[in-house]
């Protein structure tokens, strides 16, 4: 985590989001022509859509939109969401004539001919969108953050705990957890994308078969204006694609050590010499005397010839300003407290109380462990969730004879999935400290959220994630703590 916070870092620092901003714009808000009502949803949404980002750039934006794979959850939406925040600006570009005038397809402006009930049914209508852009900020970042094990605090517990309570457990690294936990992420982004936009916006989808020649104008316009704004960039300089190549890289490497379904390049060296942490600490080490600006070598022919100044990429000073220390002590009081329940105990003591699960079918009982934890931690933070359960959870895997997986990974996953209440993470609390969402809104969003979670986690661990790590099997690295197990069953012959 600290690493991956390193990385954002030199990416603002040199400026190399900029670059990123305007390749993933037009992407970024293609859900806008299907949920904007018609009047407004043509050139002015398409204009604010196209350079919306360029125009109010703000440090913590890039988190959300690409980066929030690799950041923790709870920086991706540290937007300024209040009326200067940048959503709110959008939604005034969008929506921000007032009711005495219209706009034009021309361009002009008319007096408002529209009945005070037109008027005040397309206020509500507009009220409901903006909601939804509030809402769907920290959704996307709760969801979005499952996608990699740096993403939240919960998975980087999980894959502390698991090395912790079962040190010959080599299958989830970066790599096999981005194959496993991508593919959900998109689903349940996607469905959460629909249900609220259907809940917020009418999912409106007239667009698509009305007035295609003044939409074919505005694209064309908006298409312009990304274009003017990229010439504006100029070209990409020394650093920031120093920058682009270790990230690159760094990405790369993280992806390829050990995969599971090729062999990865740790197969070079011993068995547990290198893992994660290694590619971090060389990649980053680089970055603290690599120059920011392309070196002169003129001094190879001419001794006498001056250099350039050398800057590097990376300072210790800017380094140690941006690491998050309290991530790092909370990661391992969690540590230390897991290690605590099961040298103590009291994991075994509530794994056994926990025993009437075992006569549940294994994909029931993981639907269960994914609903429970996913209310719980509406009212808890997801890192004591995590902390508290995932020992439990572990033993109660072993109990039943069900390969610790197929239990450990729904409970890291879901308690990230905290949908219905403004405590429940801080990606909801800020959302909600704009001041335009009711907690009835929350409530009423997240609890199909929830439910959509725990659906999704499902599917996955029963289908892919049964074939990726081989859940069907009892593993051999969970034997020596439970040496009187009796034999597992197939899980496919209780789904």
């Amino acid at each position: 985590s600290v690493l991956m916070k390193v990385s954002v870092v030199l990416k603002k620092l040199w400026s190399v989001h900029k670059q990123l901003v305007l390749l993933l714009t037009p992407l970024i808000f293609l859900p806008l022509l299907f949920t904007l009502p018609e009047e407004v949803r043509t050139e002015p949404g398409l204009r604010v859509a196209a350079r919306l980002l360029i125009c109010k750039p703000r440090r913590e934006l890039c988190a959300v939109f690409f980066l929030f794979f690799f950041i923790s959850g709870r920086s991706s939406p540290h937007v300024s969401l209040n009326d200067d925040g940048f959503f709110f600006f959008i939604w005034k570009q969008i929506s921000g004539r007032s009711s005495s005038s219209v706009l034009t397809q021309e361009g002009a402006l008319q007096a408002d001919v529209r009945s005070a009930e037109e008027i005040r049914s397309e206020a509500e209508y507009q009220l409901n969108v903006w909601k939804g852009f509030l809402i769907c900020i920290p959704y996307s970042s709760s969801i979005g953050g499952t996608a990699t094990l740096t993403g939240t605090a919960p998975n980087l517990i999980m894959i502390g705990q698991l090395k912790s309570y079962f040190p010959d457990c080599d299958i989830i690294n970066f790599g096999s957890w981005f194959a496993f936990a991508f593919p959900l992420m998109v689903i349940f982004l996607f469905v959460g994308w629909l249900w609220i936009a259907y809940l917020y916006g009418g999912l409106n989808t007239r667009l698509c078969f009305k007035r295609q020649d003044h939409r074919a104008q505005a694209e064309a316009r908006a298409r312009a204006m990304i274009e003017e704004d990229y010439r504006k960039l100029g070209p990409i300089n020394f650093a920031q694609g120093s920058i682009a190549f270790f990230f690159v890289l760094f990405s790369v490497l993280l992806f390829t050590r050990d995969p599971k379904f090729v062999t990865g390049w740790s197969v070079f060296f011993k068995k547990g010499y290198v893992s994660d942490a290694v590619t971090g600490v060389i990649i980053v080490s680089v970055l603290f005397f690599f120059p920011s600006q392309k070196p002169s070598l003129r001094w190879w022919l001419d001794p006498k010839a001056s250099n350039t100044p050398y800057v590097p990429l990376l300072s210790w000073k800017k380094a140690q300003d941006s690491v998050p220390w309290n991530i790092i002590l909370l990661l391992g009081g969690g540590f230390a407290m897991a290690k605590a329940c099961e040298e103590s105990g009291l994991a075994s003591w509530i794994g056994g109380h926990l025993q009437p699960l075992a006569e549940v079918p294994p994909a029931a009982a993981v639907m269960l462990i994914t609903a429970f934890l996913a209310t719980f931690t509406e009212f808890a933070s997801n890192t004591a969730t995590i902390i508290i359960f995932l020992p439990v959870i572990a033993e109660l895997a072993i109990r039943v004879s069900v390969h610790p997986l197929y239990f450990m990974i729904p409970a890291s996953v879901a308690c990230s999935y905290a949908f219905m209440l403004p405590v429940s993470t801080p990606p909801n609390s800020i959302a909600f400290a704009s001041g335009h969402l009711m907690v009835k809104d929350m409530v009423k969003t997240g609890f199909v959220m929830n439910i959509l979670g725990v659906l999704s986690i499902s599917l996955a661990m029963n289908t892919w994630g049964v074939a990726m790590f081989d859940l069907n099997t009892y593993p051999e690295w969970a034997l020596p703590i439970n040496k009187t197990a009796p034999p597992v069953h197939p899980l496919n012959a209780t789904i």
